[in-house]
């Protein structure tokens, strides 16, 4: 029999999301769940979002590498990368509509 490790009760603040993943990999098996009751736990869900709709962009093999490259340092998609730096950016002023019936909606 192997020597018993200690429960770790309580987890560390991370400064990013790696070393929280590293933390979790080498102690994870070690946190003893118990001493965290869910009632005391907070969540960082989103809430759902909108429906999304495909767009096909047209980008420099050189800009899609650089966004692969950025992804995979922080241990997402390029896709995602892409969808949240684009989703920081929103254009000013109202979403214009393209019928003349939606225009006039508007007004």
């Amino acid at each position: 029999m192997g020597k018993q490790r200690a429960q770790i009760t309580e987890i560390p603040a991370f400064a990013s999301a790696e070393e929280e993943r590293d933390w979790w990999d080498e102690h994870g098996d070690d946190v003893d769940v118990s001493v965290f009751p869910i009632e005391n736990m907070t969540f960082d869900i989103q809430p759902r979002r909108r429906k999304t709709r495909v767009v096909t962009l047209r980008m420099a093999p050189e800009l899609v590498a650089r966004y692969q490259e950025l992804a995979a340092e922080r241990g997402m998609g390029y896709q995602t990368l892409m969808h949240e730096v684009l989703g920081r950016w929103e254009p000013p002023g109202p979403a214009t509509p393209r019928s003349r019936k939606a225009r006039e909606r508007v007004v």
